[in-house]
C-alpha cells in the first residue's frame, strides 16, 4: 500500500474519532439554563428550542423524568437518541400552548382569551373540548341531522336544518362533519347556506353511494361562534386571534389548564437521519404525528407514551424503511395511532410494529382524517411489514388495516372495533399475498346508529362488522389460525384467487340467516366475475350460538374453490348454509345435506360436531353448555375446569383442564349436557371391555333437569355390532334388524321428555366376540324422522374379547 493510500486512511480515521469525541450526551430540565454545557443533570438546558440547535451525529438528548416540554424537536444528525434520565414518570413533550388570562365575555355568555397561534383542539385538564357545535352531543338522536335529499356531491337540503331559524348564509365558514356512508366520515367547510335549509359544501365528498348526496346519513355543524352554548365547547376566531370557552361546570378557567394544539409534530425525523432512537419519552397534543421519520432508515420508536394526538401518534413516513415501533401505549389518538407509509423507492425495508397496546382510537365522530384511512389502529399502507402481538381495544373503525401487500400480521389481539363505522374488516386486508394468522378478534359490531343512512339504491342493510375483511380482488392472502368470536361479521372474500382460510375458530358470529345483507361464519362474494378458483377453506371450525346464525354464503358466480374438512356446528338449531345472486336479490338456504347434494366438490368430508338439543330454539333460554378456551397470552397456558367435565368436538372426553398454545383456542362442551343415559352393566364409563364368558346388560334413563317437558320429540335406541349388523327398538320394544340407512328406523317412542328410571334394554345375556355400540337418542320434531341437526343423544360402547 502506496504512502497516499496510508495517510488519507489515517486521515479518514482520525476524523472519525474526531465526530466520535464530540458526540455527547446532553440533558434537559424544566429548570435547566439553555446557556449551560447541558452535559451533566446540573448544567442541563431547559428548552427544545437548544437541542434543536445542536447538530452533528451521534448526540443523546435525554428529558427528565416528570417535565414536561412544549416545542417540536428537528432532528439535526444521524445515530441519535432521544429519550429520558432521572426518575418518575415520562417527560412529556406536548405539541399544545397553556391559554391563561381569561375574561368573561357577557355577549358570548362564555370566556375569552387573546391566542397567536392557530389552534386544532382545546383540553382542559386532559379532557377534549368540543368545538362549537349545532346540534349539542346531548341533543336527540346522538346529536346528529340528516340529509333529507341532495342536488350534487357537494350540495344537500335537510328542512330540520332550516326549521333552526338561521338566517342565509348563517353557516358559511362552518365545517359539516358527515357521515357520507356506511364506512366513512367527511369534512368539508360550507361555502352558502339559506334559511330553508339548503348547505353547500366547498367541494364534492368522496363517497357518497350515487350521483348526489344520498338522504338519511347523519352530519352536524361546528366552528360557529353562535353555537358555543354548551358546557365543553370552544371556538377559535382567527382573525381576531380570540379563543372562546365554555368550560366544565362554569369553573373560571384561570383556575384550570387550558392547553390548545397548535404544533405539528413531537420529533420530526426528516431526510436520511440514519439510526434514529426515541424511547422512554411521552407526546401529547401534536397535529400532524407524535414521532415522524421521512425518507430515514432504521429508526426504533419504544416505550413511549402517546396521546391525544390529531392524526396519528407514532407516523413511519414516507420512504422510511427497517423502522421499529415496539412497546409503546397509544391512547385517545383522535385518527389512527400508528401509519406505516411507501417504503422506500429501492424496495421495502422490514418494519416491525409489535407489543404496542393502542386503546380508544377516534371514538370522537368526525374528528379523524377525511379519507377512507381513517380511524384505523394500525395502518400498514407501505408493504412488507410485521404486525404481530398488539393489544388494540375500542376503535371508531377498523383495527388493521394491509396495504401494498406483502405484510405479516400475527398474534394480535383487537377488542371493540367499528364502534362509529361500519361495512369493514378489525383486520382489513387490502391487498396481496399477506400473511394473517393467530389473531384475536373479539366484540366487532359495526355501527350502524342514527349517522347511518341510505345508499342511493334506497337500501338498508344490516351490521356488517366483519373479523377479516379481503377487499376486492386482493389474491394470495394466507388467513389461518385465528380466533374470531362473538362479531357480528366472520370472514369476507371477496372476489379473490388463490386465498387460504384454514384452521380458524370462528365463533357466535351474531350475523344472522333472516337478513338479505347480514354477515354470516363466512362470506364468499363473486361480484364481477366467476372467482374464488384456487382459493382453499379447510379445516376450520364455525360455531354458532344461535338457531338463526348461518355458515357459509357464497355468490352464485363464486367458483367452488376447495372447501372441505370443516366442522359446522349449531347445537341450537340446523346446519345452514346459503346462496345468493351477484344482485343480492335472491338467496336460499340449505342444510349441510343439500348443500353437499347441490354442490357435490363442497365439505364432502366437513362434519358437524356433537350436537345438543336446541334449548335456546325451543325457550328462548341461552344454553351454557359450550365454552370457548382462548390463550391470549404469549406462553402456553394451562386452563383448568374447575370440576367441570368436557368434551371436544368429536366427543373425546377433555377432564381436568386443557394446555392452549399461545394465542390459540378450543371449543369444548360439556359432558354432561345431555339428561339420557346408556349404560352398559350399569358403568357411567364410554367404553367397556368385556370377556365373552360375561354378560352384558344395557340399561337407559332419563333425568329431564331444566329441558322442556312439553315440546314433543321422537325417542329411539339404536345398535350396531360387528358380527351381528344394525338393530333398532321399535315402538312395541323388539330389536329390529335393519340395513343401517337412517331412513328405516322407527322411534321407539314418541312424545315429550320426562324422568325415565334406569330401565333394561337389552338383558344381560352372552354377545359373540366383536366390538358393540349403542345409540339412546331424542330429537326434535316429533315426526318419525331422525334429524341429527337437533338431536341429543348417549352412546356406549361394549368390546367383547
Amino acid at each position: 500500500m502506496d504512502g497516499q493510500k496510508i495517510a488519507g486512511l489515517l486521515a479518514l480515521a482520525l476524523l472519525l474519532l474526531s465526530g466520535a469525541l464530540q458526540a455527547g450526551t446532553y440533558y434537559i430540565a424544566n429548570d435547566g439554563n439553555d446557556a449551560a454545557d447541558g452535559l451533566s443533570a446540573t448544567t442541563a438546558w431547559q428548552t427544545i428550542g437548544r437541542v434543536n440547535t445542536q447538530s452533528g451525529d451521534g448526540h443523546a438528548f435525554l428529558f427528565k423524568r416528570g417535565d414536561t416540554f412544549r416545542g417540536e424537536i428537528t432532528a439535526n444528525g444521524k445515530y441519535i437518541t432521544y429519550g429520558a434520565y432521572g426518575t418518575g414518570d415520562l417527560p412529556v413533550i406536548k405539541g399544545s400552548v397553556v391559554i391563561t388570562n381569561w375574561t368573561w365575555d357577557a355577549p358570548h355568555n362564555c370566556y375569552v382569551a387573546n391566542n397567536t397561534n392557530t389552534l386544532h383542539h382545546l383540553f382542559v385538564h386532559g379532557e377534549l373540548m368540543r368545538i362549537a357545535r349545532y346540534p349539542n352531543v346531548d341533543a336527540p338522536d346522538l346529536g346528529w341531522l340528516k340529509t333529507d335529499s341532495g342536488s350534487s356531491k357537494k350540495t344537500f337540503y335537510d328542512a330540520a336544518l332550516g326549521a333552526a331559524g338561521k338566517p342565509d348564509n348563517y353557516w358559511v365558514g362552518a365545517t359539516v362533519r358527515i357521515r357520507s356512508y356506511s364506512w366513512l366520515f367527511e369534512m368539508r367547510a360550507v361555502v352558502s347556506s339559506t334559511s330553508t335549509g339548503s348547505v353547500t359544501l366547498s367541494s364534492d365528498l368522496t363517497d357518497t353511494g350515487g350521483a348526489s348526496i344520498s338522504p338519511g346519513w347523519g352530519y352536524y355543524l361546528d366552528g360557529i361562534l353562535g353555537e358555543l352554548d354548551h358546557e365543553n365547547e370552544w371556538h377559535f376566531d382567527a382573525s381576531a386571534g380570540k379563543v372562546y370557552l365554555s368550560p366544565p361546570g362554569g369553573v373560571d378557567p384561570n383556575t384550570l389548564l387550558v392547553e390548545g394544539m397548535c404544533l405539528e409534530h413531537g420529533i420530526y425525523i426528516n431526510w436520511e437521519k440514519t439510526g434514529m432512537v426515541v424511547e422512554n419519552l411521552a407526546f401529547e397534543h401534536q397535529i400532524e404525528a407524535g414521532v415522524e421519520t421521512v425518507y430515514t432508515d432504521g429508526a426504533v420508536i419504544r416505550n413511549c407514551r402517546f396521546r391525544q394526538c390529531k392524526e396519528v401518534g407514532a407516523e413511519i413516513g414516507y420512504a422510511s424503511a427497517n423502522v421499529v415501533v415496539e412497546n409503546n401505549l397509544f391512547e385517545d389518538m383522535l385518527n389512527n395511532a400508528i401509519n406505516q407509509m411507501l417504503a422506500a423507492s429501492n424496495g421495502p425495508g422490514v418494519t416491525i410494529i409489535q407489543s404496542n397496546v393502542i386503546r380508544r382510537t377516534a371514538l370522537v365522530a368526525g374528528y379523524g382524517r377525511d379519507s377512507s384511512q381513517q380511524s384505523v389502529a394500525i395502518l400498514g399502507y407501505g408493504g412488507g411489514a410485521i404486525i404481530r402481538r398488539n393489544l388494540i381495544e375500542d376503535v371508531g373503525y377498523e383495527g388493521i388495516v394491509l396495504s401494498h401487500g406483502n405484510h405479516v400480521c400475527e398474534e394480535n389481539i383487537i377488542r371493540r372495533a367499528q364502534l362509529l363505522l361500519d361495512d369493514g374488516g378489525t383486520i382489513d386486508i387490502n391487498s396481496h399475498s399477506n400473511i394473517v394468522r393467530r389473531n384475536l378478534i373479539f366484540d366487532t359490531y359495526g355501527n350502524r346508529d342514527i349517522s347511518n343512512g341510505e345508499s342511493a339504491s334506497g337500501w338498508v342493510h344490516g351490521q356488517m362488522g366483519f373479523s377479516i375483511f379481503t377487499q376486492p380482488s386482493k389474491n394470495a392472502n394466507i388467513i389461518e389460525e385465528n380466533t374470531l368470536a362473538n362479531n357480528t361479521g366472520g370472514i369476507l372474500l371477496d372476489t379473490t384467487i388463490n386465498s387460504r382460510v384454514r384452521s380458524n375458530v370462528v365463533y357466535n358470529t351474531s350475523g344472522d340467516t333472516t337478513g338479505v345483507y347480514t354477515p354470516w361464519h363466512i362470506w364468499l362474494l363473486a361480484n364481477y366475475s366467476p372467482m374464488g378458483m384456487g382459493d382453499e377453506i379447510t379445516d376450520n371450525i364455525f360455531y354458532s350460538l344461535s338457531p338463526t346464525q348461518g355458515f357459509i354464503r357464497v355468490m352464485s358466480s363464486y367458483d367452488s374453490g376447495f372447501i372441505d374438512r370443516n366442522y359446522y356446528c349449531n347445537p341450537y338449531g340446523a346446519v345452514l348454509m346459503n346462496e345468493i345472486d351477484t344482485n343480492f336479490a335472491h338467496y336460499a338456504n340449505y342444510t349441510l345435506a343439500e348443500w353437499r347434494s347441490r354442490y357435490p366438490e363442497r365439505d364432502q368430508h366437513s362434519v358437524t360436531s356433537l350436537v345438543v338439543f336446541p334449548v335456546e330454539a325451543i325457550t328462548g333460554v341461552p344454553s351454557e353448555d359450550t365454552k370457548l378456551f382462548v390463550n391470549t397470552n404469549t406462553v402456553a397456558t394451562f386452563f383448568s375446569f374447575g370440576g367441570n367435565e368436557y368434551q371436544d368436538l368429536d366427543g373425546n372426553p377433555v377432564t381436568g383442564g386443557i394446555t392452549l398454545d399461545p394465542f390459540r383456542s378450543v371449543v369444548l362442551v360439556l359432558r354432561k349436557l345431555t339428561p339420557l343415559s346408556i349404560r352398559a352393566n350399569g358403568q357411567n364409563i364410554d367404553s367397556l371391555t368385556v370377556s365373552s364368558n360375561d354378560t352384558v346388560a344395557i340399561t337407559v334413563s332419563m333425568d329431564v333437569g331444566a329441558y322442556p317437558t312439553d315440546v314433543p320429540v321422537d325417542w329411539w335406541l339404536a345398535a350396531y355390532g360387528s358380527p351381528v349388523g344394525w338393530f333398532y327398538m321399535n315402538e312395541s320394544g323388539v330389536w329390529t334388524p335393519f340395513s343401517g340407512s337412517l331412513s328405516e328406523l322407527e322411534p321407539v317412542y314418541g312424545g315429550a321428555l320426562f324422568d325415565l328410571q334406569t330401565t333394561t334394554v337389552l338383558p344381560a345375556m352372552n354377545l359373540p366376540i366383536g366390538n358393540y355400540d349403542f345409540w339412546f337418542a331424542v330429537d326434535y320434531p316429533m315426526n318419525d324422522m331422525l334429524n341429527t341437526d337437533l338431536m341429543l343423544y348417549d352412546h356406549v360402547n361394549v368390546i367383547v374379547q
